[in-house]
């Protein structure tokens, strides 16, 4: 989760503006204190839901936090219970406001309110299309109007503020930590209605604090990303000047190995993991012994960090990140590198860094070493793009892997539940809660045989959830692998708050953490550098001041997740089986989670034929993400569910054709959610789809499908077909079936379709308007085959949005297409007739020609357009 406030700022604020001595807070603090009590002996989960909504309203968002009540005779009010939405007359459990006899409603914040034993984050029934309490309170928040800018949600033992705008970011008070006093204070101030919603005609206090604290984030994030990639640049020069011998691709990669150190240094000693300063005294020590330098004292903060050193107060990491590296350790590097590394230390990794803006940076980072190694090979490199933009690869936002994450599991999750006996448990009664003991002086527990069930029930879950295999086959920056380290997390000591509350026995031996990482997680990719950042990222998340960091290599590895063969690709071929034994020898991964690269079939040229013998949905002009769904499929046990985001061009495509057949005959779908025309990746403009399905053969399956931010809906799957996925309603469904009945299907009748115009290269073909009129301004006889392009995203229902892009329109044989000559002659003449066109395309003439070697320079000239439209 992330949250809506930086908590120092946000202590402080409460500590100045909060005082317990007034306003009558002790009194107030009372109804709060009552719930507490309520849960602590257990009077809280023997009421029933709708019994204690009313109360909870009252006591503490009006006695205690200041909103009018409805009921206290007043003309005008704040607080409301089931106040009607004002589109469908849906009803909140409350809503905080502005209302008057007149009738006048101003909701500017919907109550969500559940019973103690309901996990806000979890689905309320085992339907594929069921919603969690926090997703059933954003149903109603748009239902009131614009001004509706608060979402709390809250289950009597936590309380949850978001902002309407987001379900990821959040602010949550656990009710029992609210008798600590500063708890307490920063509760009152943010929530209490004069801050929270304030006087209605200006933002309140709760609303710019928050919006202070996300325009730092911004801020934070960009100034941090400019300094951390400013000084790679500075140590990687300063290390290649004193080390003229080694490789460049060596030095990167050590510098981005220091880089890694450092910054793992300053989140341990940020976070109390490190002695303070421990980074400083290097400095310190190497500016006072010169002759050793400062670099020679890191690596002995290193070392210690990787052993131990008790008498420095330094745990015993190890893990890997800081094992002894000959090539690192022989370097000569300049004291000045790490002087300039300080600059990195002032930022404060517990609060001012959190996992967004790290990620952010981390993705990045990967971005930046591609430029390096573009630069190394002397490569034309562009910086706007980039290689992982190139490759396809985009930071996924934070919802959409928590939302992957969190279903693909909880079915997961709900099958063993199932499997196990859940549903068939007995209701436990007073006499079963009453432990016996066999004597007196005797600890040994007697349990009912009812007790005993809920038990042994308890204890083969968590067993099951120690077995589950995750994988992500393109782990980029590590992203899903976080957040289902964390949801694992989460759930394991659910079940071990479970099991103590049913025991009354803790296990004090377990570390949970190091099981997750070394057992349940798994990732895959392509490049070096996200593998090691995958690996920061989940040290990060792991760090403990008591336990050595996790060994990783046997789960997260180096490879082309597609590929096996080495007659295709001469190095990181990937065998499934063989690096990882003990999966495949239970028969594969539980899941498989990922964001596939994005990369279009006109750059893996050189993999086809290896994809075309190993790939049931080959066709040879499917994009590469197509593949690691069929892949994703083949690694999955039976039973397993895959969830995906990927683009959505082959719900509808003709290349997508062979997989809609496959998935539709071999998997049972469960979400959909199609993000047509809503851009979920910063800087592309791909539209997204998410699937997700379960290996499993079913007939008449119903999914969950949600069409960007529209409510989800129950959907058949027999309804979709291979031809194409086509996602209508009841209504519409009706009118399709009448009219394939009565229509004639456009396949009968005696018209020819053809592709149309295909440039094969676009940046070469697509111009913008700058090269247009410097092209024209040469000849303007260009103008005759420089012509405007729309493209598809550049129509809209009603309106064209044109971009000033251009297309140079080239048919094949030009000048001379009516009446073709050779080769030689038709180049020769076009040179001739449009010499500044022939000598911009020269430019692109290597990539042109290898656009597609069956056909280039064999049915058409390389500078020709692929596919021309032609009649």
């Amino acid at each position: 989760m992330s949250y809506l406030y930086d908590d120092k700022t946000l202590a402080e604020i409460a500590e100045k503006e909060i005082d317990l001595e007034k306003n009558n807070l002790k009194e107030k603090r009372e109804f709060l204190n009552k719930w507490i009590n309520m849960e602590k002996i257990g009077t809280l989960y023997s009421s029933k839901e709708e019994a204690l909504q009313g109360e909870f309203l009252l006591n503490i968002f009006s006695n205690l936090l200041n909103a009018v009540n409805v009921t206290d005779g007043k003309d005008e009010w704040n607080l409301e219970r089931e106040t009607k939405t004002e589109i469908d007359g849906q009803k909140a459990d409350g809503v905080l406001g502005f209302f008057n006899k007149k009738g006048n409603k101003d909701v500017r914040a919907v109550i969500e309110l559940k019973g103690p034993t309901i996990n806000l984050d979890s689905k309320l029934s085992k339907d594929k299309y069921a919603r969690t309490p926090v997703e059933q309170a954003f149903g109603y928040a748009p239902k009131y109007g614009a001004s509706c800018q608060w979402v709390i949600v809250s289950n009597f033992k936590e309380i949850r503020l978001y902002h309407s705008n987001s379900m990821l970011d959040y602010q949550v008070f656990y009710l029992e930590n609210l008798k600590d006093d500063l708890e307490f204070k920063k509760f009152v101030y943010l929530l209490s209605f004069e801050s929270l919603v304030g006087t209605g005609n200006e933002k309140s206090k709760s609303l710019k604090l928050s919006e202070e604290y996300q325009k730092k984030q911004i801020e934070i994030e960009k100034k941090f990303y400019n300094l951390y990639k400013q000084i790679r640049i500075d140590i990687f020069e300063n290390i290649r000047n004193n080390n003229k011998n080694i490789s460049e691709y060596i030095i990167l990669e050590k510098v981005q190995k220091l880089l890694d150190r450092f910054l793992f240094i300053c989140f341990c000693e940020d976070r109390n993991l490190l002695p303070r300063n421990s980074f400083q005294k290097v400095i310190d020590r190497g500016t006072e012994n010169r002759d050793l330098g400062v670099f020679e004292y890191f690596k002995i903060l290193c070392n210690w960090i990787n052993t131990g050193n008790a008498k420095q107060e330094i745990p015993h990491f190890n893990g890997g990140l800081f094992k002894a590296d000959e090539d690192l350790d022989t370097l000569i590097i300049d004291d000045i590198v790490f002087e300039k590394m300080q600059a990195i230390s002032e930022y404060d990794f517990d609060s001012e860094l959190n996992e967004n803006i790290l990620g952010h940076i981390f993705e990045q980072s990967i971005s930046d070493i591609e430029e390096f190694k573009s630069q190394i090979n002397e490569q034309d490199f562009d910086v706007k793009k980039g290689k992982r933009k190139k490759d396809g690869i985009f930071y996924t936002p934070k919802y959409i892997t928590k939302y992957i994450v969190e279903n693909t599991i909880n079915y997961w999750l709900e099958d063993k539940r199932i499997e196990l006996g859940e549903d068939k448990l007995p209701i436990l009664t007073d006499e079963d809660y009453n432990h016996k003991y066999k004597n007196k002086t005797s600890s040994v527990k007697v349990f009912s045989e009812n007790y005993k069930k809920h038990i042994d029930f308890w204890k083969k879950y968590k067993e099951a959830i120690k077995n589950i295999k995750i994988l992500d086959p393109a782990c980029g920056s590590g992203a899903f692998l976080i957040t289902a380290f964390e949801f694992l997390l989460k759930q394991t000591n659910m079940i071990d708050e479970k099991l103590l509350d049913l025991t009354g026995e803790q296990d004090l031996f377990s570390d949970t953490t190091r099981y997750i990482l070394e057992n349940n997680i798994f990732g895959v990719d392509l490049n070096r550098e996200s593998v090691e950042i995958t690996k920061l990222s989940l040290w990060l998340k792991s760090a403990n001041k008591n336990k050595t960091l996790t060994t990783l290599e046997n789960n997260i590895k180096c490879g082309n997740s597609l590929i096996k063969d080495k007659e295709f690709v001469k190095d990181l071929v990937f065998d499934w089986e063989k690096e990882f034994p003990e999966v495949f020898k239970n028969r594969g991964f539980d899941i498989v989670i990922g964001n596939p690269p994005y990369v279009r079939q006109e750059s893996i040229k050189e993999i086809k034929p290896y994809l075309e013998q190993n790939y049931r949905v080959y066709t040879g002009v499917a994009d590469l993400y197509c593949y690691f769904y069929e892949l994703g499929y083949n690694l999955l046990k039976d039973n397993g569910y895959l969830g995906f985001i990927t683009s959505n061009k082959w719900f509808r495509t003709k290349y997508g054709e062979k997989l809609r057949e496959f998935l539709l005959n071999y998997t049972e779908f469960y979400n959909i959610v199609d993000y047509n025309g809503t851009k979920v990746f910063e800087g592309a403009t791909v539209d997204s789809n998410i699937l997700i399905f379960k290996k499993n053969k079913v007939k008449n399956s119903i999914f969950s499908l949600q069409i960007a931010d529209t409510i989800p809906v129950e959907y058949k799957q027999e309804k979709l077909s291979k031809e194409s996925f086509i996602f209508i309603n009841q209504n519409e469904d009706f009118i399709k079936e009448k009219i394939e009945r009565i229509g004639k299907p456009l396949k009968e009748w005696d018209i020819s379709m053809n592709y149309g115009i295909k440039t094969g290269l676009n940046e070469a073909f697509i111009i913008d308007k700058e090269t247009r009129d410097k092209l024209l301004e040469e000849d303007y006889k260009n103008s005759e085959i420089i012509k405007p392009l729309l493209r598809g995203k550049d129509i809209e229902k009603y309106n064209i949005l044109f971009a000033d892009k251009y297309l140079i329109y080239i048919p094949w044989h030009f000048p001379n297409t009516d009446n073709p000559k050779s080769f030689i002659e038709n180049e020769k003449d076009f040179e001739n007739q449009y010499s500044s066109v022939y000598k911009y395309l020269l430019k692109y003439k290597d990539s042109l020609s290898n656009r597609n070697k069956e056909e280039t320079g064999i049915r058409y000239e390389w500078y020709c357009l692929q596919r021309y439209g032609s009649k």
